[in-house]
């Protein structure tokens, strides 16, 4: 999963283990574990990995501050930037 732009790679990092298929055969549904459904909802893994660079830091950190400011469909990172992507989280 991608930010609007396509150029910082996000993932969902929790999957509430009652929301998964098998323990949904066996009954549990939404709203079973309220808190961990949240949890879900807002929350996101950023990239990180052991070659991220310095600019990289910068870039993912940009990005989040302009998003933690209300950006909606544009990023404050440019395309020319988009060599994240290729060892963000949401790309493996």
């Amino acid at each position: 999963m991608y930010d609007a732009c396509g150029s910082i790679g996000i993932n969902i990092h929790y999957i509430p283990v009652h929301r998964q298929p098998y323990y949904e055969r066996l009954g549990f549904r939404a709203g079973y574990c309220p808190e961990a459904e949240r949890f879900h909802r807002e929350t996101i893994s950023l990239p990180i990995f052991p070659s991220m660079t310095n600019a990289d830091q910068e870039r993912v950190i940009v990005w989040l501050e302009g998003l933690m400011q209300g950006a909606t469909r544009s990023s404050p990172v440019s395309e020319e930037h988009s060599s994240i992507d290729r060892h963000s989280v949401g790309a493996r």
